[in-house]
């Protein structure tokens, strides 16, 4: 579920800095494509098995957090990541 995208690093820390504490956790997936250049795109850090679960998920956010939420399934295949866009945190045991 991405909630948001900026155009600048200093955009997504801005944003990561005034995130509230409460909501779901979220990170950064900075990438290039030829058309928009250097993106950061900001995700929750769950990932959904379906489209509907992500959708409850979207729809449960505040307005003020996601503005322009919207579910993610697919990537611009011709763009080049600066961090693995499907890795999942594992919790040590």
């Amino acid at each position: 579920v991405q909630i948001e995208e900026k155009d600048s690093l200093e955009a997504a820390f801005n944003y990561l800095r005034s995130y509230p504490d409460q909501a779901p956790p979220v990170r950064m997936i900075p990438y290039w494509t030829s058309e928009a250049g250097t993106r950061f795109v900001l995700v929750l850090k769950s990932i959904f098995s379906s489209k509907t679960a992500a959708d409850m998920q979207l729809r449960q956010l505040p307005p003020n957090i996601m503005p322009d939420g919207k579910i993610v399934s697919l990537w611009n295949e011709e763009a080049v990541f600066f961090a693995d866009p499907f890795l999942v945190s594992k919790k040590s045991k």
